[in-house]
């Protein structure tokens, strides 16, 4: 939640960090008797001056990453062009010098970049999710990827054979959700030391921004403070979230007013907890659950994204969205 803002800072962070390496020379060491992805990306870089910000970015990522992709592991990595990069760098209306590396956030960036086994074009047609080594997922069909933002990327190479797995060229950088961070030296932010933001202020801050979530957020403080306190907290949890509109709609079908389904503390509180499940699920998780337990105690059946309630109503999930 905070999607269009927040994201827009993330992606901008990740690209400075590419960007500010991209003439670094590769430090990529592979056995002389192998081909590696490494290999083959610093070949085809050194060849065609292609993909030197993504060989930049993986300088600049945890040293694990190279280790992993040099390894005998069999991977499978979408590799964005330089185009690519320096498109989301126009998308973005941001260059490279406005923002610091982050090693944190480049490794995420790379690593959702990454599956595990070698997958070959007929492979990643196949299928319609692809895990990523990030622990978030791609969604493809007909050669076209989606990332977690809803964001496009085209398949415009495939199976570029390596020893330890394959590479598919890609025309766009895909991104993971995260928290906005901080740029380096901005003193003038609150210095939480990196600290995420819980379930709690990402609605609160959704809220603000688009006025959706007004009824749930009367709730929460119309509750038991320990639900609050819950979803405040460091524990990890899974929030089924309706909107406003949801909330109307259940208010005319009970033809109650939202002061009146606020004043019971005690009913209050046992919707909310039926709304959330224990866990961090995401997306995929979700989906290949057909029961979800809820902290309520009870369960909400799953379909295809459509969870029905003990009562044989269903809601639809609309969107998603990763807290960390």
């Amino acid at each position: 939640m905070k999607v269009a803002g927040s994201m827009k800072f993330v992606s901008a962070l990740v690209i400075a960090v590419l960007a500010f390496g991209a003439f670094a020379a590769p430090s990529a060491k592979a056995a002389p008797d192998r081909n590696t992805i490494i290999d083959v990306a610093l070949a085809a870089n050194a060849a065609t001056g292609e993909f030197s910000i993504l060989i930049a970015a993986l300088q600049a990522a945890d040293p694990a990453v190279i280790e992993t992709l040099s390894g005998k592991g069999q991977f499978t990595v979408f590799a964005p062009t330089d185009a690519a990069f320096a498109s989301l760098l126009t998308e973005l209306g941001l260059t490279a010098e406005q923002l610091l590396s982050d090693q944190a956030l480049v490794t995420k960036v790379l690593l959702y970049h990454v599956a595990k086994g070698n997958l070959d074009s007929e492979d990643v047609l196949e299928k319609e999710r692809i895990r990523t080594l990030q622990a978030g997922s791609l969604s493809q069909d007909s050669g076209i990827l989606t990332d977690a933002n809803g964001r496009t990327a085209n398949i415009v190479s495939v199976d570029i054979e390596a020893s330890n797995g394959v590479i598919h060229v890609i025309d766009r950088v895909v991104l993971p959700r995260s928290n906005p961070q901080p740029p380096a030296g901005d003193d003038d932010d609150d210095d939480s030391a990196g600290s995420g933001q819980s379930i709690v202020d990402v609605a609160l801050a959704a809220n603000a921004a688009t006025g959706e979530f007004s009824i749930l957020i009367a709730a929460l403080k119309a509750a038991d403070p320990a639900v609050l306190e819950t979803l405040s907290g460091k524990g990890q949890f899974t929030v089924f979230a309706p909107t406003d509109a949801a909330f109307a709609s259940l208010l005319t079908e009970l033809g109650v007013t939202a002061e009146q389904l606020l004043s019971n503390q005690a009913l209050v509180t046992e919707v909310l907890l039926y709304h959330v499940a224990k866990g961090n699920l995401d997306s995929e998780d979700v989906l290949e659950k057909e029961r979800i337990r809820t902290l309520q105690a009870g369960s909400l059946s799953q379909d295809s994204g459509i969870l029905t309630d003990a009562n044989g109503r269903t809601a639809n999930i609309v969107s998603l969205e990763s807290v960390s």
